[in-house]
């Protein structure tokens, strides 16, 4: 059996339902008059969008920064400027600062070796 024998049974066999007068008539005025009456909810969604679109679209004024002076100092030596220019350069001066502390500590704090090897 396919859709079509199916179709045909169910057609042939479909029960007689006694219809009253006048059923359509009252369906459409039933629809005519909900169109009618718009509840208060459905005015109210529309307008509470338009509120939410302007407070959200509209321009709000920023705070005007006020100019800011700062005097930046000269640098006092040449290194100095080497620094701002050489983004490494602050790390170079660390590496040679820690090997000169390093030095003077083993000379300083280790006078035995220099004293053994002679």
């Amino acid at each position: 059996m396919n859709e079509s024998d199916i179709d045909r049974l169910l057609r042939l066999q479909a029960p007689e339902i006694p219809v009253r007068p006048g059923l359509e008539a009252r369906i459409h005025a039933a629809l005519r008059q909900r169109h009618r009456h718009l509840s208060p909810a459905w005015l109210a969604l529309p307008a509470t969008a338009v509120v939410a679109l302007v407070v959200v679209l509209s321009p709000q004024e920023k705070p005007v920064p006020k100019e800011v002076f700062v005097s930046v100092p000269a640098p006092a030596d040449e290194g100095a400027l080497d620094l701002e220019l050489n983004p490494l350069g602050s790390e170079a001066e660390a590496i040679r600062n820690d090997a000169e502390r390093t030095g003077r500590f083993l000379i300083n704090c280790l006078p035995s070796l220099s004293v053994a090897e002679r």
